[in-house]
C-alpha cells in the first residue's frame, strides 16, 4: 500500500509528506510541516483451521492518517486514497477531526485488507 501511495500522480497526494508507522517529531518551535500521510500497520488476524494457524497470510489492518492546513485539502487527500484502494474494498472506518496540537485537520481510514505475505516487513 505505501509502494501506491508513494508512485501515486494524484494532485492530491503528490506533494504530501508520506510516512510508514510514526510521523518524526517536529522542532517544538515551528507549527509541524503539512500535509502528511502516515500509514500504519494496526492489527493481524491468521487463519485458524481444524490443522491448526495458518501461518503464510493473515487479515491486516491498517490505518491511514491523512494531515492538511485546511479541510477541504484533507478531505481531498482522503478521497484520492480512497480511490486509489477502490479494488480492496475494504475500508472499516473513516473519521475526520480538528488536531489542535498540530493546528490542522486530520482524516482516519481504516482498512482491512488480506496480505499473503506476513512475515514480510514493508520498507519505510
Amino acid at each position: 500500500m505505501m509502494a501506491d501511495l508513494a508512485e501515486s500522480t494524484d494532485p492530491a497526494l503528490v506533494d504530501v509528506r508520506k510516512y510508514y508507522g510514526f510521523a518524526p517529531q517536529d522542532d517544538e518551535k515551528f507549527p509541524t510541516e503539512l500535509p502528511l500521510l502516515v500509514l500504519s500497520r494496526m492489527t493481524e488476524e491468521y487463519l485458524t483451521t481444524f490443522c491448526g494457524t495458518m501461518q503464510d497470510c493473515c487479515f491486516v489492518t491498517v490505518q491511514v492518517l491523512h494531515v492538511a492546513r485546511d479541510a477541504d485539502s484533507c478531505r481531498e487527500q482522503a478521497i484520492a486514497t480512497r480511490v486509489l484502494f477502490a479494488d480492496l474494498q475494504a475500508m472499516d472506518l473513516e473519521g475526520e477531526d480538528y488536531e489542535p496540537d498540530i493546528r490542522g485537520f486530520a482524516i482516519t481510514q481504516t482498512y482491512r485488507v488480506f496480505d499473503e505475505s506476513p512475515g514480510v516487513t514493508p520498507a519505510p
